[in-house]
């Protein structure tokens, strides 16, 4: 048999052994999960962090447990001062009332907050499992009452390992995922999580109107709409306000990302006319200062454009014009909205502000010009949309590898995630960027280089950009490279042993 031939079969035969084993796996997961007794073994914890990170990986832990079939009643351990984020991440979760047990699929969960769970006698559960936890240090496992936490940090978390830590005070019988000989030579910390493509069902549209955000439901509504009926085009816009640049703020960062859309619209026929009228929805919670500034730039008028050319070069795209800013809810918003599907040069920037998670999750997933975010927990998510994003570069993920490339284990970054890397940071140039590039003449402006990565996600299919994209989803969108079932079936197999 010749040498190629051989190779191909012995990787065939692999991959069958590989499924084989998922698959038994899988089996033994779901019937445990199923398994009434899993009542009393199973605990589940959400740690506190500045963002969203900890709580959100734990939150898509537990929908994914759901998902495979979690039958009975279990406890939830959040910390008290996370009460409004938790509301968020589940919305059947009143915090008016945050004793009353969460129905989902065949399981039921009870919240209890820390304080009140650390205040009484505890029964001791045979497994817990955290989407993420500093301090790992600690013995968090005995401090929650359980045997053996299974701790999955988010993706390309490194400020602490994902474990599994017993509650032993011996910390040598802590077992890191990422030294463990079943996963090595790839780095747990960079596998990302399994999410399944988001809807907006009426059930979830039922939850948004009788959530807090109900008031924001309309335009919502109205904005999404008008992006599936391909009358404007959206981006989403999450995490500046944690950008950490020491000579920047937040108006510019803001700014840039708004006349790289003017730009982008103003190049469309390379693309074939696919760039329309844009919505800018910033979900981040901004202050009246910021807004302010960021409303003086695209006008020309900040105090800070005095001696830089970008004030003429805005007066020259027409900005003040074509960019208006709108809070949610303010009374001509809708028809704004309206009047820019017939004005393709206009951009809509929309003061949106918090939304639940499955509506935030929904608003990512559809959209068309490529999403904005910072953070582990939505860089995960995005991966498995396959599409086109920019992620900030922020101080607590300036180490990260935004942009994979795969293998894992590939010891350079590929050309097209180099590309993105070098790009992303553009969002963070300075009003001296600008007037160093308009003074020099020889560079592209800030908003021309990020309008080409704009592009990108209206480029045909089989351009390089497109497939690298495709390939992120093809790797992370798939259960056999889900880190929580890798980190669960190695438990399993942990405690088989023990």
């Amino acid at each position: 048999m010749p040498f190629n031939s051989t190779i191909t079969k012995l990787l065939n035969e692999a991959a069958q052994v590989n499924d084989a084993a998922f698959d038994k796996n899988l089996a033994a997961l779901k019937a445990l999960i199923a398994d009434p007794s899993a009542e009393d073994q199973l605990r589940f914890i959400i740690f506190s962090s500045g963002g969203l990170g900890h709580q959100s990986t734990a939150a898509n832990i537990i929908y994914r447990m759901v998902a495979l079939g979690l039958k009975g009643m279990f406890e939830v351990i959040y910390f008290d001062n996370d009460i409004a984020k938790i509301a968020i991440l589940f919305p059947q979760f009143d915090p008016n009332d945050p004793s009353e047990p969460v129905v989902m699929g065949d399981a039921s969960f009870i919240f209890v907050s820390e304080s009140r769970f650390r205040g009484a006698v505890q029964p001791i559960y045979k497994i817990g499992i955290t989407g993420g936890a500093d301090g790992v240090e600690d013995n968090i496992a005995e401090y929650f009452y359980v045997q053996y936490l299974l701790i999955l940090q988010p993706y390309q978390w490194k400020l602490a390992s994902s474990l599994i830590q017993t509650a032993s005070k011996i910390p040598k019988l802590n077992t890191s995922l990422d030294s463990s000989d079943a996963l090595s030579p790839l780095s747990f910390a960079k596998r990302g999580y399994y999410i399944a493509d988001p809807v907006m069902d009426a059930t979830n549209i039922n939850f948004f109107k009788a959530s807090e955000y109900a008031d924001k439901y309309p335009i919502y509504n109205q904005i999404t709409t008008s992006l599936l009926a391909k009358k404007t085009n959206m981006m989403p816009v999450y995490g500046i306000d944690s950008l950490s640049f020491q000579s920047i703020n937040t108006a510019t960062v803001l700014f840039n990302l708004a006349a790289a859309v003017a730009m982008a619209q103003d190049k469309t026929d390379k693309v074939g006319g696919q760039v329309k009228g844009t919505v800018m929805v910033i979900i981040s919670t901004l202050s009246a200062e910021i807004y302010n500034d960021f409303t003086t730039l695209v006008d020309g008028t900040n105090e800070n454009l005095e001696n830089n050319p970008l004030k003429g070069w805005i007066v020259k795209n027409k900005l003040p014009a074509r960019i208006k800013t709108y809070n949610y809810n303010d009374a001509a918003l809708p028809d704004a909205i309206t009047a820019l599907e017939g004005k393709p040069n206009n951009i809509v920037v929309v003061k949106m502000g918090s939304l639940p998670l499955y509506a935030f999750n929904y608003l990512y997933f559809i959209a068309d010009i490529p999403p904005v975010f910072e953070g582990a927990a939505t860089n995960s998510l995005i991966l498995n949309f396959g599409k086109d994003y920019l992620a900030l570069t922020s101080q607590l993920n300036d180490s990260f590898t935004l942009y994979p490339t795969l293998p894992l284990n590939a010891m350079n970054a590929g050309e097209n995630a180099e590309a993105m890397k070098e790009v992303s940071k553009i969002i963070g140039s300075t009003l001296l960027d600008w007037k160093r590039d308009l003074e020099d003449g020889s560079y592209d402006v800030p908003s021309e280089i990020l309008a080409f990565a704009i592009l990108i996600a209206f480029e045909a299919p089989d351009t390089s950009a497109q497939i690298y994209f495709r390939s992120l989803r093809a790797f992370f969108h798939n259960q056999r490279e889900d880190k929580m079932l890798m980190g669960v079936f190695y438990l399993l197999q942990y405690l088989k042993n023990k």
